[in-house]
């Protein structure tokens, strides 16, 4: 990862957060979120289903776990090993947007 190593992704309190889902617990965080940094090229589907599965519920509901994962999401997205088509230009966006109401949009589009 760029901005952020794995040893503070190690480091995180991953343990009181609580995940998305009950049958994909918070433990899964860390290592779902190791796996495409240590995955070399873009990430597949395969690296990006528990992410997923731990940090979006589907009703619109954010856990803690998501929230603390976004550092670690917005690293893996600013990474050229693993950056996706279109990345570079909303993580350069979402740096220099300054209105609260134009960054989310620009948050959001980058998860």
């Amino acid at each position: 990862m760029t901005a952020i190593s794995l040893e503070a992704l190690d480091a995180a309190p991953w343990d009181p957060l609580e995940s998305a889902l009950p049958q994909h617990p918070v433990e899964g965080v860390p290592l779902a979120l190791r796996r495409p940094a240590l995955g070399g090229g873009a990430p597949t589907e395969e690296h990006c289903y528990p992410l997923s599965f731990c940090l979006a519920a589907g009703n619109g509901r954010v856990p803690s776990a998501a929230t603390a994962a976004l550092p670690f999401l917005v690293a893996l997205a600013a990474d050229p090993g693993t950056l996706a088509d279109g990345v570079v230009p909303l993580l350069e966006r979402w740096r220099a947007e300054t209105d609260p109401a134009m960054r989310l949009p620009v948050l959001l589009q980058l998860g």
